[in-house]
């Protein structure tokens, strides 16, 4: 699979696979709120932010968090760049 990576609103995207889907992400600024029918794991590369989601989780470079399937999130920085390695699927 050829890796692919993207700007987005909030920063970019980079789709490390496709199944499971992993995908490295940096945020600039405030994700958009999605969800997904499977759990979402999300390790920090760098920077720090907070997960909002059923809780509100702050991250720091290094944490692994896990997101409850069909639950509405997105991500905020706050230290940046804010890093994040997501996979779910």
């Amino acid at each position: 699979m050829k890796k692919t990576k993207t700007k987005t609103s909030f920063g970019s995207i980079e789709i490390l696979s496709e199944n499971p889907r992993i995908e490295r992400m940096i945020f600039n600024k405030e994700g958009k709120s999605h969800k997904h029918d499977t759990y979402e794991f999300c390790y920090v590369l760098s920077g720090s932010g907070r997960v909002v989601g059923a809780d509100k989780e702050d991250v720091i470079r290094g944490d692994l968090c896990k997101v409850p399937p069909d639950t509405s999130h997105w991500m905020i920085p706050n230290k940046k760049p804010f890093s994040l390695v997501i996979f779910y699927g």
